[in-house]
């Protein structure tokens, strides 16, 4: 995963600079790169604009899940999968939670 998020990341940054020298034909890479690609505590160059900065794809935390029992049968076995279904729900709805709130404080 942490491959293709690299890969990712490279296609989005060329896609952007043929964007940036479409929009400024008659500007050179050095104006180009200083108006959108501005330095962070972290990384060398970023896509920015006044106020919003693009994340990079390779940023994302990679989530490993847990396999599910080989001898687990859902037909029998309902209080495994009912346990295995709450863990997931409470994991989705603390992220919407935390979308929610953060939609409006932005």
């Amino acid at each position: 995963a942490s491959m293709t998020f690299g890969k990712l990341d490279w296609v989005v940054r060329n896609m952007l600079w043929r964007w940036a020298k479409r929009r400024h034909n008659n500007k050179g890479k050095r104006w180009i790169a200083r108006k959108y690609w501005h330095p962070t505590l972290t990384k060398k160059q970023v896509f920015r604009t006044s106020t919003l900065t693009l994340e990079n794809f390779s940023n994302t935390k990679i989530q490993y899940r847990k396999f599910i029992k080989l001898d687990a049968n859902p037909f029998i076995d309902t209080e495994y999968f009912e346990h295995r279904k709450g863990v997931f729900l409470s994991k989705q709805r603390s992220i919407r939670m935390f979308l929610h709130y953060a939609h409006k404080s932005g």
